[in-house]
């Protein structure tokens, strides 16, 4: 019998976005925390990830409501690269 294990995804922030992370209201960090939890737990979070668009062409971002969180996959590691509010973050 075939058996395919899953994959156990983490988050790791850069030490630029924690910062910014940390300046956002406790009820937006607990709404991206929750969100980023229910992506962790389905196993592939990056199936609910944008790819962003040339020349951040190895980026992703996830939009949790007004908020963006752009991020990079590499093997079973999130990488969270930036956080910001959507009419901040792609500036």
């Amino acid at each position: 019998m075939n058996r395919v294990e899953a994959i156990s995804y983490t988050y790791s922030f850069t030490p630029f976005s924690l910062r910014k992370f940390r300046k956002l209201p406790r009820a937006i960090q607990k709404r991206i925390f929750i969100k980023l939890q229910q992506y962790l737990e389905t196993g592939n979070p990056i199936l609910f990830a944008h790819k962003m668009s040339p020349p951040q062409s190895n980026l992703f971002r996830y939009r949790i409501g007004d908020y963006r969180v752009i991020v990079s996959a590499e093997n079973s590691l999130i990488t969270i690269h930036d956080v910001g509010h959507r009419q901040e973050i792609y500036q």
